[in-house]
């Protein structure tokens, strides 16, 4: 069964492939996976340094223009089924097309599979169509931050409250797994406003058919991608100062558990004068002349204890 996803914009209708031919003409919105890219390449007239390109992603997100094509890659994290997966597109515009090669849990694939399917139309030109799609990928891409961003935010706060509650060494490692996300989002998020910066500019691909100050709306989007890359840098400030709280909370209980140490010592130290007494002194020991002297002792040592803890309550140290 075929999955690529193929919309010519002209009579609006979904291709099975380009069985019927391609018309360099025509204006397409195409979606493919990574796998089934390489067999429309030579159709849309890629070259191998470009499809060589797509099949190798990078770690980074960039808009590479030339004259057939301006390629942007994307990379994105999102939840599927509580579990954080990491995604990569690439984004080809043509004069005639956009492409999008994705993974097809992404939720860049699916936006475009739902875009396409129902046969996204309007009163424009086809090449304004194009310019739009264009558009609503980086709006989509944002959304798509946004509520990354809102659950990741929640999960640190989650794991703070825990540590009010009571600290352990499981602690440590899930702090180092949210920062290690909050650092990665704010890498992929970053780049964007370089693409935006091109996108507002003049000589993006489509414009050459839409009326500028009508339609170009990248002022938005630029607003919108600075405002996500500030909740990222927030939300990894966030994830950082785990980190401090966990020592901060580490360091309490230590300080705690000296207090006490101290106390106890504090308490047992007229017992170790008695039982030093004890020690040199063999003949005017209590127990030996008193029927009661040594449980008079016993007695006496146990209510030095009470006093110790009494005093050491009313003064908060317990």
């Amino acid at each position: 069964m075929r999955e690529m996803k193929i919309l010519e914009l002209q009579e609006n209708k979904v291709l099975d492939g380009f069985e019927e031919g391609y018309d360099s003409q025509r204006d397409y919105v195409i979606l493919s996976k990574v796998d089934e890219f390489c067999k429309i390449k030579e159709t849309l007239g890629i070259n191998e340094e470009i499809f060589f390109d797509c099949m190798s992603f990078d770690n980074s997100i960039r808009i590479n223009p030339n004259k057939s094509f301006d390629s942007m890659t994307l990379k994105s994290l999102e939840y599927i089924d509580e579990e954080i997966r990491e995604f990569e597109a690439r984004i080809y515009t043509a004069d005639n097309f956009i492409l999008t090669v994705a993974e097809e849990e992404s939720f860049i694939y699916k936006f475009m599979k739902n875009l396409i399917l129902n046969k996204t139309k309007s009163d424009k030109s086809t090449r304004y169509v194009l310019y739009k799609i264009n558009q609503h990928i980086i709006k989509e891409y944002i959304m798509n931050g946004f509520e990354f961003l809102e659950r990741l935010e929640d999960r640190i706060l989650d794991i703070e409250d825990d540590m009010m509650d009571n600290v352990n060494s499981s602690h440590i490692e899930e702090i180092n797994k949210v920062r290690a996300i909050a650092r990665k989002v704010v890498k992929n998020i970053r780049p964007l406003i370089y693409i935006t910066d091109n996108a507002v500019s003049e000589d993006v691909r489509f414009l050459k058919e839409v009326e500028l100050e009508e339609y170009n709306d990248m002022q938005g989007i630029d607003f919108g991608i600075d405002k996500l890359y500030e909740f990222s840098i927030a939300t990894r400030d966030l994830a950082d100062k785990l980190l401090d709280i966990y020592d901060s909370k580490v360091n309490e209980k230590t300080n705690s558990l000296i207090t006490k140490l101290t106390i106890l010592t504090a308490i047992s130290a007229p017992l170790t004068i008695i039982t030093g007494v004890y020690g040199m002194n063999f003949k005017y020991m209590p127990e030996l002349g008193m029927a009661y002297g040594y449980p008079i002792t016993i007695g006496i040592m146990i209510l030095i204890i009470l006093i110790g803890i009494h005093l050491f309550k009313k003064n908060g140290m317990l």
